[in-house]
Formats: C-alpha cells, structure tokens, sequence
C-alpha cells in the first residue's frame, strides 16, 4: 500500500532561543538521548526537516567568502552569513505572499517565517532585532549545521568544506546557473551574474545596513532558485551519495525506506513522534536486521535506546507527579503532604514497580552496547549514573528522593535554579506546574527523539518514499 501524504512527517513547534535543547528538561536525559539517536542517524536532528537547506548552506559559506573579500573585514564572515539568511527567508515569504499558487508550500518548515511575515507587513526590514534570537543555530543554516559539517559541506568555521563545491555546482546546473562559483568578477554566466547581485545585496545590508525595496529584483532572485519545496534532479543524486557515505546512515535510511508502511500506519494512529518512532525502531527496524556488524551495532543501539527510554520515562513520570501533586495543593506543601496524597502515592508505587521490571531489561542492554568498540565511554559512564539513580527507587519515598536529588545536581551543573525548592516546604517556581485530572503516564511512549521523522523527511525530499510531502509551518 502506497505511503499516504498524511503520513508523512511535519515540523514541531519549537522555542528560538539560544538555550540547548537540554537545558529545560528537568532530569539531565537529553544529553544521552541524543548520543544514541547519533549512532542510528548520524548527522541528522530532530529539528532538521528539509533537505535543501544543506544546499543553502553550501551557497551561504561562498556568498560569506566573497562578501568578507570585498568587504576587506574578515570580523564580518558571520553577519554576511546571517545578512544572506534574513535575506533569503524574507524572499521566500514575500513570494508566497505575492504569489500564494507558485510558493503555496515553499514557506513551510521555513525557520523564521512568522517573523519575517510579520516585519513585511510592518514593512521593516528584517534585522537581528526582529528576527530570531540566536539565529546563528536557529536559522536555516543553523538547524542543518551539525549534518552540513558532517556530510563535509561546510567545515567548522561555517567555510566552504570538501563537499561544496560540487554540490553547488549540481544545484547551479538544475537551475540553469552555470558559472555560479566562476572567478569574481566574470560576468559570462547566468550563475556568474547571480552570484555578484547577491553578493551586492548582502554587502550593502551587512555594511550599511541596507534594505532592497519592495519589488526589488532581488527577490525573486534568491526565492526562486533555492525554494526549500523543489530539489533538482542533480542536488539529489548529489544529497543522496553524501549521505551514503556513512555505513549506519546508509544502512539507517534503507531500512525505514523499508520499513515507510509501518511508519504511515504507526502515524496515522498516534500522530506523536514518540509512539510513531518507537513502533517505527523496534517493530520495523529491529526485526530486519542482520548478523552483520553494522546490524548488531544498530541492533545494541536500539535496544538500548529502547531501555533508556522506559527507564528515563519512568523517572519523569515520578517527578512530574510531585509537580501536579504541587499544582493541586497550591504551588506548597510539606514532602509528607504531597508523597502522601493518595492519586501521587498510588502513581508512585505503581513506577517502583515498573521500574523493577525495566532496570535488569536496563542493565542487559547496557553490557551489549559496551561491546561494541565504536560506543564512546562517556556514554557508558552516563548510562551506569542513571542505572544507579534507577537501582535505588525500591520504595515511593526514596523514588522521589532520588528525582528530586537528581533535578538539584542537572540544574545546579546548568546554573539554573530547581524547579522545586525543597526545604521544610515543597515550594513549585511559576511556570513549571503540570494540570490535569491525574499526573502524566510516560509508560510505552519515548520522550525523546530519536530523528526517525526526520529521516523519512530527507527521504521524501530525495523522492524515495513515494508520495508528496504536506508539512506545517515548522516555526511555530
């Protein structure tokens, strides 16, 4: 049965800020999440959605070369880069704005596009007071930095990397660009000429803080050739063998290509990443792999991320208990009050119990990952922490001793003050309560990502998963 365009993955809402991903989660768990989601799919991030952005940032590292060259000011790689990104995104809404038809799913998944909409009605310029905080690694450029610098395209210091060049190249060539990276200067090339009215553009908004008017040629110029929505039949056979040059992701991309039934069908029925991917990883993934060492290194993964996730989830399930157990009571309580409600009390009894059955699953999984030679020992040391928190919680009073104790040391090693503040009262900071008739269970359904929607993203802008993405906004 072919895959559904419903099934297909859409952008979740997320917070612009210069914060890590990690930095509000409560238990410190993130951090070790994701270093097994980088196993299964190297590269890749649960906020990366489309696939043309690699290109854009191949594009973006030459535009900040010559911009800085005719600028003469090295200090200013970084603002042509930014400069070039304002640019860009408001090109692109300001041609969906202009012509909804022919940019009607250009915008999506587009970071910055609420904000960028907003400043063109406004009729201001797009600037980094306008536009999103911490843009560097929240922008479009940004959000694909980590697979970008994987996949060579661009080097540490945002430069052209090894993979630039003819990745550019294949793009200029679908676009009918050719001359794109010829010498500054020549004016022979359609490419050639795009580049310097470019390069103009963002030398004059990052020196002089200029602003193209509307109807400006500009435009039109950076919307048409780098929409998000359309690859070239070149940029992809490119994008495809740069992610084929990792033997987990290769191997990682052809199995879910295998495996897209069980995702439309896990996304139809649970619509929420986390149940989507875990059915996806273990009921589709899992069952398909080999004896091979790239398997049993995936394999060793999954089911350790599978662990994680129940033991991890179970932790939170305990901690946000106490936290609407708070919310009923006020905001403060004594600890006796609030172990001792009955609905927490019975919710926490009902974790030690699960969490007897997940430590040895736990443990298990640890000692297989740890066999295989390529799994950093930082890692293992993260996972032996957590089994040893986990071990403790033979009882609900010392479940939520050691949850709470826990929340202390990952805020206080972010600098963060604790969500809770515990002394011969449990008082709840605003803005960290949990509502509901009854605490959250996190029981079956993984809390963090692990990149598989992503994934099929990539796949879908590549055209191996037969049918048309429909995605939302991925802004906000």
């Amino acid at each position: 049965m072919p895959l559904s365009a419903a099934a297909l993955p859409y952008a979740t809402p997320h917070d612009p800020s210069e914060d890590a991903p990690s930095s509000v989660e409560p238990l410190g768990t993130q951090t070790d999440s994701e270093r097994l989601a980088d196993v299964l799919l190297p590269g890749f991030t649960a906020r990366m959605w489309k696939l043309r952005f690699v290109t854009f940032s191949a594009v973006a590292s030459f535009v900040a070369d010559r911009v800085v060259a005719a600028l003469g000011r090295e200090e200013l790689r970084l603002e042509a880069r930014l400069g070039f990104e304002r640019l860009y995104v408001s090109s692109l809404v300001r041609a969906h704005e202009e012509d909804p038809n022919a940019f009607g799913s250009a915008p999506e998944q587009l970071p910055g596009r609420r904000l960028a909409r907003t400043a063109l009605l406004a009729e201001e310029p797009l600037t980094k007071g306008n536009f999103l905080q911490g843009q560097a690694i929240n922008g479009p450029f940004g959000v694909m930095a980590r697979l970008t610098r994987h996949l060579g395209v661009v080097d540490d210091e945002s430069r052209p990397g090894r993979s630039a060049t003819n990745l550019v190249l294949d793009w200029a060539v679908d676009e009918g660009l050719p001359g794109i990276l010829d010498d500054e200067g020549s004016r022979e090339g359609a490419g050639a000429q795009w580049m310097s009215e470019v390069c103009r553009a963002v030398s004059a908004h990052v020196s002089r803080s200029d602003w193209p008017r509307r109807g400006h040629r500009i435009w039109e110029v950076l919307a048409r050739p780098l929409r998000p929505d359309v690859l070239g039949k070149r940029e992809k056979a490119n994008l495809s063998l740069l992610l084929q040059a990792d033997s987990l992701r290769q191997r990682m991309m052809a199995l879910l290509m295998e495996g897209q039934q069980a995702y439309a069908t896990a996304l139809n029925r649970d619509g929420k990443r986390g149940p989507v991917e875990r059915h996806v990883l273990l009921d589709a993934v899992a069952p398909a792999l080999g004896s091979e060492p790239v398997d049993r290194l995936l394999r060793a993964t999954i089911d350790m991320s599978s662990a994680y996730e129940d033991l991890t989830g179970l932790m939170q399930q305990a901690f946000d208990a106490i936290r609407w157990t708070l919310v009923l009571m006020g905001g403060r309580a004594t600890p006796q009050a609030v172990l001792g409600h009955a609905v927490t009390k019975a919710q926490l009894a009902r974790t030690v119990v699960e969490l007897r059955r997940v430590i040895p699953e736990f443990t298990a999984a640890r000692k297989t990952l740890s066999q295989q030679p390529s799994i950093r020992p930082e890692l293992l040391d993260a996972l032996d922490r957590l089994q040893t928190d986990a071990t403790g919680c033979g009882a609900p009073d010392t479940l939520a001793e050691t949850v709470m104790s826990r929340h202390h040391r990952v805020q206080k090693a972010k600098r963060k003050a604790d969500w809770v503040d515990r002394d011969s009262h449990w008082t709840l900071m605003p803005g960290f309560g949990i509502s509901g008739e009854a605490p959250p269970s996190y029981q079956g359904n993984w809390m963090h990502p692990f990149r598989v929607m992503n994934a099929y993203s990539a796949l879908s802008d590549l055209g191996k998963v037969s049918a048309v993405q429909e995605v939302s906004d991925g802004e906000a």
